[in-house]
C-alpha cells in the first residue's frame, strides 16, 4: 500500500492545516491556517513548522512522518499554536504522513483549537484540588457514602481512609454507636431527608460529636448516597454538664438560705416583738438592727445565687434606655446621670438592669456622701431593687441635680459606668468584688460581687480603674461592638 497522496484539498478543512516537507518546513496551508497564524503567505513559505507549533520540537514533528505509514494511525500532539504577534493558544494537532508521486516523504498537520477543552480541564483540576484540600485540611470528619452506606471517600481527621473505604459504620465502630449511625445513614438514603446537628455519644472513646448528613444526588437527581460531617463537641458537653452541676448547687444553696436560715430568722423577729411588748431594754434596738442585717444578708445571698446561673437567652438591649430605666429606680435626687453615647448589646435584660442598678447605687450612696479626701465606704449593699418604666431615651440623658455625676458610655468592645466621686485607692480596688468586702457597718458586701457574677454569666469581663475626674470607672468588656 502506498502512502497517502500529498495532493489533498486542504481548503476543505475548517481547522488550520499545514503541509510540511521532510525537513519540517511548511509548503502548503489553507485559509484557516493563514488567518489563525497572522502571518503573510511569504512569511509562511518555508517556515519551520515548530515556529507555528511552539512546544513541539521540529524533530519531534518530523519523526512522526516515519510513524504515519498507511498501516499506522495518525499521531496526535498537544501543542501551543504561536501566532505572528506571539500569542500562544492551545491546539490539538493531528500529524499524518504523506507521500507525493516521487515518494518524497512529507506530513500534514491539522490543528484544532483546544482553548475550551484546556479551560475546562483547568477548572476540573482546580475543583479536584479544592475537594482534596477540603478533605485533608478541614479540621473535622468529612465523608461520602454510597447507597449501601459504605464509605467511598473521607477525610483522615478521625480515621485513616484506608481503614474505612468500602466499609460501613457497622464494620468500623463500636456496636452501640454503629447501629444508631448506620440506621441514620439508611434513613437519609431511603427518604432523601437530611439529619442535621444530631449529638452522638461514642462510649468506646467517651467522646461526643455533632453530626449532619445530607443526601448525595447524581446528575439525574437520584439519591446516590450521602455526604456527612461530624465534629467533636466533647468539651462543649463537659462545659454544659459543669454548668448544670453549678446550677444545681446554686439551687440547693438558695433553698438552704431561703428556708433553713430565713425560717429561724422570722421566728427570732417574732420573739423580739413579743419581748419588746413585755420589757423595755436598751439592747433591743441593737438586736433589731442585727436581725435586719441578717435579713438583708439572706436577701443578697439569694440574689447572688440567682445571678450566678448561666445565661440561656439574650435579646438586643438599648444602652441608653436601660440606663435611664435603672436610674429612675435608684431615686437619687442629689445626683445626675449622663449617657455619653447610645448603642445596643446582646444581654439578659433583667440581669443587666441589676448590673446598672448596683453600679449606680455604688456611685450615689458612696460617691456623693464622702469628700474626695476620704476613703469611700462599701459598694452597693442590696442586690434586689424595683424598676420603673422610662418615658424614653436619647443619645444623651441628664437626670438629677447637684452631687455626684454618673456617666454611661460605649467602648470599642463594651461599655463603662463612671462617677466623679472620691474614688478608691488602687491597692483597695481588687477587693471591691470580694464576697462580703465592706467598710460600712450596714453593708453586706455583696453588691459588686453580684455585678461580677452577672458579668461572668454573660461571658464578659469587668475591670475597675480611676475615672477621668478622679472617681471610679467600671469597664465591662467582651459585649462586642455596638
Amino acid at each position: 500500500m502506498s502512502r497517502r497522496s500529498a495532493r489533498i484539498p486542504i481548503d476543505c478543512f475548517d481547522d488550520p492545516v499545514f503541509v510540511f516537507d521532510e525537513r519540517g518546513r511548511i509548503r502548503e496551508w489553507n485559509r484557516s491556517a493563514l488567518e489563525a497564524s497572522g502571518y503573510s503567505e511569504t512569511e509562511l513559505e518555508s517556515m519551520p513548522v515548530d515556529r507555528i507549533l511552539g512546544g513541539a520540537e521540529t524533530s519531534a514533528v518530523v519523526d512522526t512522518i516515519d510513524q504515519c505509514s498507511d498501516a499506522t494511525d495518525p499521531v496526535r500532539l498537544e501543542s501551543a499554536f504561536v501566532t505572528a504577534d506571539g500569542e500562544r493558544r492551545p491546539f490539538d494537532c493531528t500529524v499524518t504522513g504523506l507521500a507525493d508521486d516521487s515518494d518524497a516523504r512529507a506530513g500534514m498537520v491539522v490543528a484544532r483549537d483546544a482553548s475550551e477543552r484546556t479551560e475546562l480541564e483547568d477548572q476540573l483540576r482546580q475543583e479536584r484540588h479544592f475537594i482534596d484540600q477540603l478533605f485533608h485540611r478541614v479540621p473535622t470528619a468529612l465523608y461520602v457514602k454510597d447507597t449501601d452506606a459504605r464509605h467511598v471517600r473521607m477525610s483522615d481527621y478521625d480515621l485513616a481512609p484506608s481503614d474505612a473505604i468500602g466499609r460501613t459504620d457497622l464494620e468500623i465502630y463500636d456496636r452501640e454507636l454503629a447501629e444508631e449511625t448506620y440506621a441514620d445513614d439508611m434513613q437519609v438514603i431511603r427518604t432523601g431527608e437530611p439529619i442535621l446537628n444530631k449529638e452522638e455519644y461514642n462510649p468506646a472513646d467517651q467522646e461526643w460529636t455533632l453530626t449532619s448528613k445530607v443526601p448525595w444526588y447524581d446528575e439525574d437527581g437520584e439519591v446516590n448516597g450521602l455526604i456527612g460531617v461530624s465534629r467533636l463537641i466533647t468539651e462543649k458537653k463537659e462545659y454544659e454538664r459543669a454548668i448544670e452541676r453549678q446550677n444545681e448547687r446554686l439551687d440547693n444553696f438558695a433553698s438552704i438560705v431561703s428556708h433553713d436560715l430565713r425560717n429561724p430568722l422570722n421566728a427570732a423577729v417574732g420573739y423580739l416583738e413579743l419581748v419588746a411588748n413585755d420589757c423595755d431594754s436598751e439592747h433591743l434596738p441593737q438586736v433589731k438592727r442585727s436581725l435586719e442585717r441578717m435579713d438583708a444578708l439572706i436577701e443578697d445571698l439569694l440574689e447572688l445565687a440567682r445571678q450566678g446561673r448561666s445565661i440561656d437567652e439574650r435579646t438586643t438591649v438599648s444602652l441608653a434606655s436601660i440606663a435611664d430605666d435603672c436610674w429612675d429606680s435608684v431615686r437619687a435626687s442629689s445626683a445626675s446621670l449622663h449617657v455619653d453615647s447610645d448603642g445596643t448589646l446582646e444581654a439578659d435584660p433583667e440581669r443587666l438592669k441589676q448590673v446598672f442598678e448596683n453600679l449606680f447605687r455604688n456611685a450615689v450612696e458612696h460617691g456623693s456622701t464622702s469628700p474626695r479626701s476620704q476613703t469611700p465606704e462599701d459598694a452597693v449593699e442590696h442586690g434586689s431593687t424595683s424598676h420603673t418604666e422610662p418615658d424614653g431615651s436619647a443619645d444623651a440623658i441628664e437626670h438629677g441635680g447637684a452631687g455626684v455625676t454618673v456617666t454611661v458610655g460605649r467602648t470599642a468592645d463594651g461599655f463603662y459606668v463612671e462617677d466623679d466621686g472620691p474614688g478608691v485607692p488602687p491597692d483597695d480596688r481588687e477587693q471591691l468584688f470580694d464576697h462580703g468586702y465592706t467598710t460600712s457597718d450596714d453593708g453586706t458586701g455583696f453588691g459588686l460581687t453580684i455585678v461580677e457574677e452577672i458579668v461572668d454569666a454573660h461571658g464578659w469581663e469587668i475591670d475597675v480603674c480611676e475615672g477621668s475626674d478622679g472617681g471610679l470607672r467600671f469597664e465591662i468588656v467582651g459585649t462586642g461592638p455596638e
